[in-house]
This record gives structure tokens, C-alpha cells and sequence, in this order.
């Protein structure tokens, strides 16, 4: 039994414009252990690079890189259970062919979980076929994505011909140059499993009801 329900904090409320537009890329973030935190960033609203945006359960952040100083570009976020999010670079073509990967972090260990250099895929088939007004060129990766379990994540940004593993990026990093903007898009709305337990005293409840009714 799943209910669908709609995760809406109070933080969120609190301190988010519904417009909040673009941050920018804040150096020294070209670690998977000392990436920029983008918690703070998320919003509603239309975003026209992101076919998604104006959708009433879903939220993005927008985050215009600096030029390209010779580092990779990381960035953290807190994931939900069974949370589906969009990772999209925009602009990187004509002068960046970038490469985009995604680790879990627990505590000091950092695990590899996706990585894609061109096009757009979802759970491994591709997906180009959507709207994508801020790609300009294939090159520009994308991909979608949805947690298995709550805690912190990290997107990075590289340079083809770049290989990631658990640790991060081997190969080229952004240079003079190249910029881009990454489009990290995620669903408010998730399905939650029921617990057992609460399934098993609604059962209860409802046997009490009726035992109550029966003495009546």
C-alpha cells in the first residue's frame, strides 16, 4: 500500500523566493568531500531551460559555473527515499564537451553510482526525445535518476575524456573557457511504502470498532 504525499518543509518556505534564479559556482568545490552545497538553492517557478520547472510538484537549482580553472566541479545535495531527480548540463557546448557523475557520501567514503558523457538517458535508455531548450549540442550530457535511500549526494562536472570511479574524476577538468550551467531538477511528490506496523493497527483499530459495535 503506497500514499503519494507532497514534502513541502517549513525551511523551504521559509527562506526560498519562488524565483530564486541562478547561484553561481563557489570555488574550492573540485572534491567529491569539499563540493559546493546546493540545499539552499532549490525553487519553483518557470525556468525555461527546464522542461520540468513549472510543474506544481516539482523544484530546481540552476548553478552558472566560473570559467574553467583546471579543477573539477562538485556539488552536494540531501536526497529523499525514492526520490527522482534530473541532472542536465546546458550550455557546455561549443567549448566544454562535458562529462557529468553522481556519488553517494558516507561520512569519508564516497561510492560511484552513474556516470554519462553525451546525450541524455533514463535508467539507461535514452531519453533525447524530451525537450531540452538549454542543450545546444548532444554533447550536453543529462540523465535522470531516483534515490534508494535518503543522505548525501554529489553531481560533479568534468571534461571529456574523463573516467570516474568511487573516489572521482581521472582525466580532464574544465579550462579557461569552458562554462556551463547544471540543472539539478528533483519531484516533491514521492510514493512512501506504508509500515507494516501501521497497517497492522489500522487492522487492530478497526477490529476494536467492530467488537465494540458487536457488544452494543
Amino acid at each position: 500500500m503506497n500514499k503519494r504525499i507532497f514534502l513541502l518543509t517549513a525551511t523551504v518556505l521559509l527562506t526560498q523566493p519562488v524565483y530564486a534564479g541562478t547561484i553561481t559556482e563557489v570555488e574550492s568545490n573540485s572534491t567529491v568531500f569539499t563540493a559546493q552545497n546546493i540545499d539552499g538553492s532549490f525553487s519553483t517557478g518557470v525556468n525555461d531551460d527546464i522542461y520540468n520547472a513549472s510543474q506544481f510538484d516539482w523544484e530546481w537549482s540552476s548553478i552558472a559555473s566560473l570559467e574553467g580553472d583546471g579543477t573539477y566541479d562538485y556539488y552536494s545535495f540531501t536526497a529523499l527515499a525514492n526520490q527522482n531527480y534530473i541532472f542536465d548540463i546546458d550550455y557546455g557546448m561549443p567549448n566544454l564537451d562535458a562529462e557529468i557523475g553522481l556519488w553517494s557520501i558516507d561520512g569519508n567514503i564516497s561510492d560511484l553510482l552513474a556516470d554519462q558523457d553525451d546525450g541524455c538517458v533514463e535508467n539507461g535508455v535514452s531519453f533525447c526525445s524530451m525537450v531540452d531548450n538549454g542543450s545546444v549540442h548532444s554533447y550536453d550530457p543529462k540523465f535522470s535518476w531516483e534515490s534508494s535511500s535518503a543522505g548525501l549526494y554529489v553531481i560533479g562536472v568534468a571534461r571529456f575524456s574523463t573516467s570516474a570511479n568511487d573516489s572521482g574524476f581521472t582525466g580532464s577538468a574544465p579550462v579557461a573557457g569552458d562554462d556551463y550551467t547544471l540543472q539539478v531538477s528533483r519531484d516533491l511528490a514521492i510514493d512512501v511504502p506504508a509500515p507494516a506496523g501501521v497497517m497492522l493497527f489500522a487492522l487492530s483499530l478497526m477490529g476494536f470498532v467492530a467488537t465494540r459495535k458487536v457488544k452494543k
